[in-house]
């Protein structure tokens, strides 16, 4: 079953790559570079997962980082899940928790593995993350 896919990564060739893997296996994808686009796309449609880089900038000052990005995807819609990519945080599982991880891959990401996430999350219940 395709998923819509919100995928946030700053890094344009990487965002782009991971893009055309996603869509080539039949999901809808949307793309943000930083957490303001990703927030634009949160406010005009429904994702099924967000796919973060979490080593994004943070917005505004500091503002707004990728835990309110979590959270404010959860308000808006109940079941959103999240897989978040790293390069530096091995306790990112137990930091996000709260806001709805389904998995932590360290980058770069192993593509064989990232498959194996999204198909848990395809034949996982919505409201299960």
């Amino acid at each position: 079953m395709p998923l819509q896919i919100l995928l946030i990564v700053g890094e344009r060739s990487v965002r782009e790559g991971l893009r055309a893997i996603l869509a080539s296996a039949g999901h809808e994808v949307s793309t943000a570079e930083g957490i303001a686009g990703a927030l634009r796309w949160l406010a005009s449609g429904e994702f099924d997962l967000l796919l973060v880089d979490v080593d994004l900038p943070h917005i505004r000052g500091g503002l707004l980082d990728v835990r309110d990005l979590l959270r404010l995807a959860r308000v808006g819609r109940y079941g959103s899940r999240a897989i978040l990519m790293t390069s530096s945080a091995p306790d990112l599982q137990r930091d996000f928790g709260s806001h709805g991880p389904v998995a932590v891959l360290e980058k770069p990401v192993d593509l064989s593995r990232l498959r194996r996430e999204l198909k848990l999350t395809e034949t996982s219940p919505a409201g299960v993350a």
